[in-house]
């Protein structure tokens, strides 16, 4: 998948994050307003997740709010070499940016509530 079709998907085609996951193993994105099951794990034994079910929720829930940030990051390793030592003031300014966002993504991706 390119990395248009992956940010339209993250932007257009799902729920707005963050997801989050109960002890049901019910996926669901709340925003205080309105509650959306975004979707139910199978679960064996009862109601109760079974351990594979609870870490499978685990992983889609957090998955929303990963996808968009190695997105970032991917982006932003998709961009062209720069001659870091020798260059222009022009080119100086993109290389510190792309820098400031590489390290932005990097934290918010340490940063990231899962």
């Amino acid at each position: 998948m390119k990395l248009d079709e992956i940010r339209k998907l993250v932007d257009e085609a799902s729920t707005p994050g963050p997801w989050e996951f109960d002890s049901y193993s019910c996926v669901f994105w709340d925003d205080g307003e309105e509650y959306r099951r975004i979707c139910q794990v199978p679960v064996c034994g009862g109601d109760t997740a079974t351990p594979e079910g609870a870490k499978d929720a685990r992983f889609i829930a957090a998955a929303r709010t990963l996808v968009p940030l190695l997105w970032h990051i991917a982006f932003i390793a998709s961009l062209p070499p720069l001659l870091w030592d020798e260059c222009s003031e022009g080119e100086a300014k993109v290389r510190d940016s792309t820098r400031a966002a590489l390290k932005e993504a990097l934290k918010a991706l340490e940063d990231a509530k899962l």
